[in-house]
């Protein structure tokens, strides 16, 4: 059972290699333009709550407050009277509908391509783009965020028919209360949603459910903390002085910029919770070495990261066979400490013969990965010998993350095949000098 403090690390390193991620694929860019793209199609969706809004709610003087209220949050607190009495007295054209509509879908569509690109570069590696099923999922979304803007105003009208219908003072209270804390609650459920649907659904190899639920979980909660940090920093008055009705729309943009800069962060972080394992196998195989050859192999820095060992560590005593030529295939070894022997029959029968030498550092028992088929060889530690016995799956997600590892993993095969070559070629050598000798012996008298 791990430490607390190895947990602690473990989680440490999953953070680290997540803002390192945010920094190499410059996820900061798709952040901003994810904000720029709510922020064109927030307009017409407020245009169209506003359209039909305003059939249900004229001549509503609650409704009336309510606009102000929403209102206020966006021009800032010099929006004039007039504005809400302009809307309630007459309802806006069916024009105006359309028209909001027209472009809902166009800038809605606008959001969904950013948010696909972004995602589309953080799991780069895990498969191709799929033109058809890109489409679906960019009208998917388009019509949940349609369906999202009608479920609002059918909320809020069932809340004020609930509310207008309770005529006793305290249930009427109590109902106040609750749709206050729905109020307050509402945006983070539906970031989480937003978060975890997009994060389920749009990269080309779906995430783990237990993934994408902690990282939508942990962008709605670290978003709720450092808004409400904003909130009780900012100086109101000060924004209302610089910028007028304006300032409430700069307050507006910073926000949207940091939901979605979370955003692209935790979907980073839930690329990393899936090829955790990978990632961490690349940082060892790439550390830089310690120059004394005494340093402890339970250094995290230099030697084997724990959760691997627990996971995958073997050992095996002098002697053993890690596996026989015709055995199935799941796992590739790296070869830890030690030296391994891979044994083949010759063709023209016999015992094995040792074809080459794993060493520490390598990989060995990949042939039958590569080839998708069964061992083509037979491996004996020569000495004892530590391995990491990697499931394929890994493997292959190694191999992937890993820019180096196929340049790595080649030239390991090279020169594999080298020596293999030169020890047959020395075999050979010798089974010709022994008919030689036969022959001689032959013709003597």
């Amino acid at each position: 059972m791990p430490s607390l403090g190895t947990r602690w690390a473990s989680a440490g390193r999953r953070f680290l290699f997540t803002a390192e991620l945010y920094g190499k694929r410059e996820l900061a860019n798709h952040a901003a333009a994810g904000a720029y793209a709510f922020l064109l199609s927030a307009t017409p969706a407020f245009l169209v709550l506003l359209a039909a809004s305003s059939w249900f709610l004229r001549g509503s003087e609650a409704a009336a407050g309510i606009l102000k209220s929403v209102l206020g949050e966006i021009l800032g607190p010099h929006t004039l009277e007039g504005i809400a009495r302009a809307y309630l007295s007459r309802p806006l054209t069916g024009f105006a509908a359309v028209f909001g509509i027209v472009n809902l879908v166009w800038a809605s569509r606008l959001l969904v391509a950013s948010i696909q690109r972004g995602l589309r570069t953080i799991w780069a590696d895990t498969g191709p783009v799929r033109p058809v099923r890109e489409n679906l999922l960019t009208f998917a979304v388009e019509l949940v965020l349609l369906v999202s803007v009608i479920a609002v105003l059918a909320a809020s009208q069932a809340a004020r028919i609930v509310l207008d219908s309770v005529r006793n003072l305290a249930a009427r209270g109590t109902l106040l209360r609750f749709y206050r804390a729905a109020y307050l609650a509402a945006p983070h459920a539906a970031l989480f949603l937003f978060s975890y649907g997009t994060y389920r659904t749009i990269p080309p190899a779906r995430p783990r459910h237990s993934h994408c639920l902690a990282g939508a979980a942990l962008c709605a909660a670290v978003y709720a903390l450092l808004r409400a940090l904003l909130d009780s920093i900012r100086n109101i008055a000060r924004y209302d002085l610089l910028y007028g009705v304006l300032g409430n729309l700069i307050l507006g943009l910073i926000n949207v910029y940091l939901f979605f800069s979370l955003y692209f962060f935790f979907a980073g972080f839930v690329y990393v919770l899936e090829s955790f394992d990978a990632l961490l196998l690349g940082r060892y195989l790439h550390r830089k070495r310690p120059r004394s050859t005494e340093a402890p192999a339970s250094d995290p820095e230099a030697g084997m990261p724990y959760r691997l060992l627990r996971r995958f560590g073997r050992d095996y005593p002098q002697g053993a066979e890690i596996f026989r030529a015709g055995d199935e295939g799941n796992e590739v070894f790296l070869l830890r400490e030690g030296e391994v022997g891979i044994l083949q029959a010759p063709a023209a029968g016999g015992p094995p013969v040792q074809v080459s030498t794993v060493r520490a550092g390598e990989f060995f028992g990949e042939m039958a990965y590569l080839l998708g088929d069964r061992r083509t060889a037979t491996t004996v530690a020569l000495t004892p010998v530590s391995v990491l016995a990697l499931p394929v799956r890994l493997f292959e997600r190694f191999l992937a993350v890993d820019a180096r590892a196929s340049r790595r993993l080649v030239k390991l095969l090279s020169a594999r095949l080298s020596e293999t070559t030169r020890l047959a070629a020395e075999a050979q050598a010798r089974d010709a000098l022994v008919l030689d000798d036969g022959d001689d012996r032959g013709d003597s008298p």
